[in-house]
């Protein structure tokens, strides 16, 4: 069964994609042409009537085969459709190529005006300028406002379409001011126009002549439309042209992309409205064309493309653009004046770009008037046959809704329009309500108390503040960035957007390092110190931390576009004396890396550091915390830890206890032998690993028999020492206690001797005998 559905399903396909009904935009090795075809069954039959050409097959699966006739030659054709169906690759009788691609339905070619002689010279320049940026349906415009009428015989539909393109590439290199035109009403049947090569002072005549009321331009033979083309071009020096042109038929071999140099008014011109169907190469060139010296480096790259789109919907609305009426002398210094309005003016004038090149671009003024001018002209439907050249922008579309929707919403009112003030007011007031909101869901709902529930809700509580940040921060930035605002409000919420936005990420970034710190500094009481090293989790908590700062200061810094090279120069000046007010404070951050490659110590060690002792309880990237004996908290500055001479004791085999145990004088020497030995025996028992201890008669004291022991209990901390001395002391004192031996106490026997009552001195004051 799913065999029989997939052959039926490819079967159902192949026929779809057969389908050869439609327009084609075709080209083969010396010519081009719009191919109508029109399939019925297996026959097809189409016609190309920019050569009064003919074509009819048959179609197998997606093959075309069939003839291709002309009124002076014709030949057999193979087409094979592409699996899109919307290409096709061809070979014609003698082997050359004929490819084509399906054109849209619709077709916004103009109808020729033909009714006086400049209306018939502005179908052609329209239809030829829509040829060479739009493609060959243009030809039904501009073919028929030629006139081969003076031509000894009917010449061939191929020696039209040569001449036709042959004269556009004259026209196009002169300056025509289609009002000069004389009206026809002011004729006979012939008449003509004197045309100029701005900065060469060559001309060109161009003739009309009228048949039956129609009028038309007289096209020159072929051979006097290459020698004008020569003259025009060599004027401009531009031999890498002339040999282009001169070596092909039709436009085939220009150069397309000159224009995109911006070295004329009318070079400029042409890329910036040309750019609009171009995509993202296209908007490059548009901003090229735009002196953007006094917009806002850091709001460049949003305006610049809201400002375009101002400037292309006043130029659609101004009139209807003739390439050939706008100056294209790149030699020129005055600026070229395209439209007045006392809301503003559209001026393209020339300049040098920052690489140091002569470019033509629309001036600073009048990109700053746009927005008044639009205001002014916007009821203004567009120019009988304007292109947009690609869809409106998200802001003018959203701008035309709110105009559909009351016209009043969209006059100025101040700085920015009505609803531009309505949806900011909305905006300000929904970003705190998001930010409290989603605040709250990352703080996360009450849970029962639980291991760990608690310090996990504290957690959690710790990002609400970053989060509402980035919520406001972020939501100011999308709305904003879509209201199309004016800079001088566009920059200053921006800029607020964008703060509130950074700080929240380091805000975020310092939770996220004290949770991860915390958890990991806690897992390293239980873990091995080779696993999990506390000082490393300190230390690596405080450079994620400064170099999240540092991180916030660049992007801010780039953001708002702050001038990186003053910036620099200033450190460069200021560096010497930063550094030596600085200086304590970076050598501790050097101390720390100097603790952080040495480790002498981890936390928890007992650590003696000149004349402070203490157990080690943080280590920063400035400073190390001790916790003394007297539980003070002593902070020592890495840069005086690096010099000192650090005693490690929490590196010791153990800590060594130096006891004195008194005996009786009475203690026979046998017993005191005995007891020797078995205290030896019970601080081997308490003694670290590797540490035996030395036990032995040391001293005769004032009131006791001395016996030493030296023993270096297995304890880190104070209290583990504490622990493991009072252990050993009591079982010491059931040693003695079993064996009978008595500890000495310090004694002193006073011997009172009497003295004669007649020897008593008698030189006493106040004493009777």
């Amino acid at each position: 069964m799913r065999p029989l559905l997939l052959a039926l399903l490819l079967a159902s396909t192949a026929s779809a994609q057969a389908d050869w009904t439609g327009r084609w935009d075709s080209c083969w090795v010396d010519g081009c042409a719009v191919l109508d075809l029109v399939q019925t069954g297996d026959r097809v039959r189409g016609t190309y009537d920019l050569y009064e050409g003919v074509i009819e097959g048959t179609v197998e699966g997606r093959t075309l085969t069939g003839t291709w006739a002309e009124p002076d030659d014709g030949g057999t054709i193979v087409f094979t459709l592409a699996p899109d169906a919307q290409t096709f690759f061809g070979r014609d009788d003698v082997g050359d190529w004929w490819n084509g691609g399906r054109l849209p339905a619709a077709s916004d070619v103009a109808e020729a005006a033909v009714g006086d002689p400049r209306e018939a010279l502005q179908s052609y320049l329209t239809g030829m300028n829509g040829v060479r940026e739009v493609g060959l349906e243009h030809f039904a415009t501009a073919l028929p406002a030629l006139t081969f009428a003076l031509d000894p015989e009917p010449p061939p539909p191929w020696d039209r379409v040569e001449r036709a393109n042959a004269l556009f590439q004259v026209l196009d290199r002169t300056l025509i001011r289609l009002y000069d035109v004389p009206h026809a009403d002011l004729v006979g049947t012939d008449t003509s126009l004197v045309v100029e090569q701005l900065g060469t002072g060559e001309t060109v005549t161009v003739a009309f002549h009228a048949t039956g009321g129609r009028w038309g331009i007289v096209v020159p033979s072929r051979a006097s439309l290459d020698s004008t083309l020569t003259r025009l071009l060599t004027a401009r020096d531009d031999e890498a042209t002339l040999r282009a042109l001169l070596a092909t038929k039709g436009l085939i071999g220009t150069v397309p992309d000159r224009h995109h140099r911006l070295d004329s008014p009318r070079a400029t011109v042409r890329t910036f409205m040309e750019g609009f169907a171009d995509g993202a190469a296209g908007r490059e060139r548009i901003e090229a064309t735009l002196d953007l010296s006094r917009v806002d480096p850091a709001v460049r790259a949003q305006e610049a493309p809201l400002l375009a789109d101002f400037l292309r919907q006043i130029l659609l609305r101004v009139g209807t653009l003739v390439w050939q009426q706008i100056p294209d002398d790149p030699g020129s210094e005055a600026p070229y004046v395209h439209f007045v309005h006392p809301r503003g003016r559209i001026v393209v004038a020339p300049g040098e770009t920052e690489a140091g090149d002569r470019v033509w671009r629309f001036t600073p003024e009048t990109l700053a008037s746009l927005r008044g001018l639009y205001e002014a002209i916007d009821d203004m439907p567009l120019s009988e046959g304007a292109r947009e050249g690609g869809e409106r922008s998200p802001f003018f579309r959203l701008r035309d809704r709110v105009e559909d929707v009351s016209p009043a919403l969209v006059r100025r009112a101040g700085l920015a329009e009505t609803w531009q003030w309505l949806a900011l007011a909305l905006l300000l007031g929904l970003a705190p309500v998001l930010a409290l909101g989603l605040g709250r869901l990352a703080a996360g709902p009450p849970r029962p108390d639980s291991d760990g529930a608690d310090e996990a809700r504290q957690a959690r509580a710790r990002f609400r503040w970053p989060v509402r940040l980035v919520v406001v921060g972020g939501t100011l930035l999308w709305g904003v960035s879509h209201l199309g605002l004016p800079q001088s409000l566009f920059s200053p919420l921006r800029a607020v957007g964008l703060v509130a936005l950074i700080a929240g990420g380091v805000g975020a970034v310092f939770v996220l390092v004290d949770v991860v710190s915390g958890r990991l500094m806690g897992r390293s009481r239980h873990a091995d110190p080779v696993v999990v090293d506390d000082i490393l989790v300190s230390l690596t908590a405080g450079v994620t931390k400064i170099m999240a700062v540092v991180t916030a200061i660049l992007l801010i810094s780039d953001a708002l576009a702050l001038p990186y090279q003053s910036v620099l120069a200033g450190i460069g000046i200021g560096g010497l004396a930063f550094a030596i007010a600085a200086q304590d404070t970076i050598a501790n951050f050097f101390g720390s890396a100097v603790i952080m490659a040495d480790r002498p110590f981890r936390k928890g060690d007992l650590v003696s550091v000149g004349d402070q002792t203490g157990v080690v309880q943080h280590v920063g990237l400035r400073s190390t915390q001790l916790r003394t004996r007297e539980d003070a908290l002593v902070v020592i500055p890495n840069a005086h830890l690096a010099k000192e001479t650090v005693d490690n004791r929490g590196l010791q085999r153990g800590r060594r206890v130096d006891l004195l145990l008194g005996v009786e004088y009475g203690t026979p020497p046998d017993v005191l032998n005995a007891f020797a030995e078995r205290v030896a025996e019970v601080a081997a028992c308490h003694a670290a690993e590797g540490a035996p201890p030395t036990v032995g008669v040391w001293a005769f004291g004032a009131s006791s028999i001395d016996v030493k022991v030296v023993c270096f209990l297995p304890a880190r901390t104070l209290a583990e020492e504490q622990a493991a001395r009072h252990r050993l002391l009591l079982e010491l004192l059931a040693l003695a206690d079993e064996m009978g031996v008595a500890f000495a106490f310090p004694t002193q026997t006073l011997h009172v001797e009497s003295v004669p009552k007649e020897e008593a001195p008698i030189d006493r004051v106040g004493v009777e005998p």
